[in-house]
């Protein structure tokens, strides 16, 4: 009973201490270290430590007065340490003009407490390339 009683109050000492990730409107996350993401809102439980996330941007995109389209980018994979205790990350695109559908790569990066965080970003061929070469 007491391990019982132990284990439960660990793992919600360790929900309490979470870190978040807030992506901005457009971006969903598709999995968290290859499990699927439980995104709530715009925000993104994270755990302690390195983080793998896989991104997706999704931007409504008027083409014809008819249709509604919709630009979706490629799985985007950011690898981050998200480090100890709580800590709320953010997504911050550097500019929300570029997105408009079919133009250039998507450009942002990772902040807390208004720092920047180092992260490493993958997409398409580059990924497999980067798992295969750690």
């Amino acid at each position: 009973m007491r391990t019982l009683i132990a284990t439960v109050a660990m793992a919600m000492a360790s929900m309490a201490t979470a870190n978040t990730l807030t992506l901005p409107t457009g971006f969903y996350a598709l999995e968290v270290n290859g499990a699927p993401a439980q995104q709530q809102g715009r925000s993104l439980a994270l755990g302690e430590g390195k983080q793998v996330v896989t991104l997706r941007y999704i931007n409504p995109y008027i083409s014809h007065p008819e249709s509604n389209d919709f630009y979706s980018s490629k799985p985007q994979y950011l690898v981050f340490d998200a480090g100890q205790g709580e800590h709320g990350l953010m997504l911050v695109l550097d500019d929300r003009r570029q997105y408009d559908p079919y133009k250039a790569d998507l450009k942002f990066h990772l902040e807390a407490d208004g720092q920047a965080v180092a992260m490493e970003r993958y997409s398409g061929h580059s990924a497999i390339a980067a798992a295969l070469a750690d």
